[in-house]
């Protein structure tokens, strides 16, 4: 087995997109959605495809912060970040402005 992490899937879908310059950012998601369902591959599988697929649909949605949407959609918290646009867009609950 291999145990497959959040910042590992983020790193492929930085470096596939520079090496392989053919692939499109649909292409790169269905890419990554092949990987996390190769048999073997363990890990929060459902926190990784409801990353995978946002950050696939959304052009111009930062990886890192659809893995923040999807954790907060997924444990119904908050995100705090300057990002607000972004996350409220993905249907996150972001507080602004951020509390002092």
């Amino acid at each position: 087995m291999a145990r497959l992490e959040p910042m590992i899937v983020h790193e492929l879908s930085y470096a596939l997109r520079h090496y392989l310059k053919q692939m499109t950012r649909d292409d790169l998601g269905q890419y990554l959605m092949t990987v996390l369902s190769w048999p073997g591959v363990v890990g929060d599988k459902d926190l990784l495809v409801g990353t995978v697929h946002r950050w696939q649909e959304t052009d111009g949605l930062s990886f890192a912060d659809a893995y923040l949407a999807e954790c907060a959609v997924e444990r119904g918290v908050p995100v705090y970040s300057k990002n607000v646009r972004e996350l409220a867009g993905q249907g996150v609950d972001v507080p602004d402005p951020l509390p002092r």
